[in-house]
């Protein structure tokens, strides 16, 4: 059985906030990139939690990294192994509903 703490010691956890929330229509667009993937560089399929939130355990397809992803309508959550893999989930999601992407500082 894997120890889900040992999957993610080797990981970037970065959290990183929308700079407006996002309403029903911007939400409902983005999780439509994740089923239309010709154009979208994040492989996987949402598992939809609630109204305005989701979780995307998928692939980065520049690098073919695995990624794990909590996004709500304020936030997205993302743990990932390859550093270079940051700037492609924020330009993906940025670019797919036009809303830009801060990174959280500790």
């Amino acid at each position: 059985m894997i120890d889900p703490t040992e999957v993610i010691k080797n990981q970037y956890k970065v959290m990183m906030k929308f700079e407006k929330p996002l309403n029903k229509e911007k939400f409902d667009c983005l999780k439509n990139c994740f089923y239309n993937q010709k154009d979208f560089s994040i492989w996987g399929n949402p598992i939809i939690l609630g109204p305005l939130k989701m979780h995307i355990y998928g692939v980065n397809r520049t690098s073919w990294s695995q990624i794990m992803l909590e996004i709500t309508d304020k936030y997205v959550m993302a743990i990932f192994p390859l550093e270079e893999d940051l700037e492609n989930i924020k330009s993906a999601i940025s670019k797919a509903i036009g809303v830009k992407l801060e990174e959280v500082k500790k």
